[in-house]
């Protein structure tokens, strides 16, 4: 999966637009739209923020890594 498809994908699952996520990570909304395009890849930097804010790895954000599995609900031992 590629970055712009990781962004848009988790930004749809925790109901964000483009600005609130540029917003929250510190980034011009222009940026983000180039992220989602393809047209740019982040600076290091600007990456960490970009994943901490969509609650996400580096690795999931760069497309390396699977979604996390969802863990919640009951178990039994």
């Amino acid at each position: 999966m590629e970055l712009g498809d990781v962004i848009a994908r988790r930004c749809r699952e925790l109901g964000l637009s483009q600005t609130a996520l540029a917003e929250r990570a510190g980034v011009h909304p222009r940026q983000i739209r180039r992220y989602v395009r393809g047209e740019q890849q982040p600076v290091l930097g600007v990456a960490a923020r970009l994943a901490a804010t969509l609650g996400i790895s580096l690795d999931e954000l760069a497309g390396l890594a699977g979604p996390r599995l969802a863990l919640d609900g009951q178990w039994w031992a």
